[in-house]
């Protein structure tokens, strides 16, 4: 309670007091019982003063007190701020500013915390984005690459992740695939499993991108294909980070430069040691005919 209110109470209730007993009793024999004989000094005055000193005496610890807790409530105040601050921006420095969805740095920091598992990275470039910029403007090209990061985004399932990815990669590999998007025109997917796992995840994100071309007339008022290279790339347990990294820049430019004849590649061909009749056998000849060209 704040000190003026808590006098403000006091003085309330000793009025009250005061004017009850006056009330009852005839006002000279309330003074005759605090003043006997006109005398000032005796029990009942000695008594008031003692209760009046200890309510002063009172009064002023509580105000001092009063005005610690407030400044404690204040600096708990300015340093919750400050915690939700610092946590808005970490927060903002691992968010894409233009998708909305977890960026680079944010899946760097994910790949320093993964369990001692099998994991695999699927990179993705997007197919002659520049040509959406340049045609239709760049603040289409952002609401096109914002649908499809977030439709990406919003259909993840358990142990499977997105990112966007910004920055370039090594300059030798920069040299051969030309930068179409200027802020950027690659996902990464962090999936938890085996490759098959992988690739049908990527198939799924094939099929997704029929939906998001059926999408496009809504944005740029005429329907455009959208499509993507993809390269797949396991992370063994305990790896370091330089070396799946490299190879799956390499996968990358294997899937950009289309061998096989196909928009994707990755990193084993596992799918031999299926059976026809197997599903994971399946979900490779699903992604061959898928990405072929």
């Amino acid at each position: 309670m704040e000190p003026k209110k808590l006098i403000a109470n006091i003085i309330i209730g000793l009025t009250f007091i005061t004017t009850f007993y006056t009330i009852v009793n005839d006002k000279n024999d309330l003074f005759n019982e605090i003043f006997p004989e006109g005398k000032i000094l005796n029990i009942y005055s000695v008594s008031i003063s003692l209760v009046l000193t200890n309510f002063l005496t009172f009064y002023i610890v509580y105000v001092y007190f009063y005005k610690e807790k407030e400044k404690h409530n204040m600096t708990k105040k300015e340093l919750d701020r400050a915690e939700f601050l610092l946590a808005d921006k970490k927060k903002k420095e691992v968010i894409d500013v233009y998708t909305g969805i977890p960026n680079e740095r944010k899946f760097k920091i994910d790949i320093q915390n993964l369990q001692n598992s099998l994991y695999h990275v699927i990179l993705i470039d997007l197919d002659n984005f520049g040509k959406i910029n340049k045609k239709y403007g760049h603040d289409k090209g952002d609401k096109i690459m914002k649908l499809i990061a977030q439709s990406l985004y919003s259909s993840m399932r358990r142990d499977e992740e997105i990112y966007k990815r910004e920055q370039k990669l090594q300059d030798s590999f920069v040299k051969r695939i030309y930068r179409k998007y200027n802020k950027g025109d690659e996902f990464i997917f962090l999936i938890k499993g085996e490759q098959y796992e992988a690739i049908g995840f990527i198939n799924r994100v094939k099929k997704d991108f029929k939906k998001f071309s059926n999408q496009t007339e809504e944005i740029l008022g005429e329907k455009l294909e959208l499509d993507f290279h993809a390269a797949v790339s396991p992370i063994y347990p305990n790896e370091e980070f330089e070396i799946y990294y490299r190879r799956l820049h390499e996968c990358f430019v294997l899937a950009a430069e289309e061998k096989h004849n196909k928009k994707i590649y990755w990193y084993s061909d596992e799918c031999l040691n299926y059976d026809n009749n197997d599903f994971r056998k399946r979900l490779y000849d699903e992604a061959e005919t898928l990405f072929s060209l």
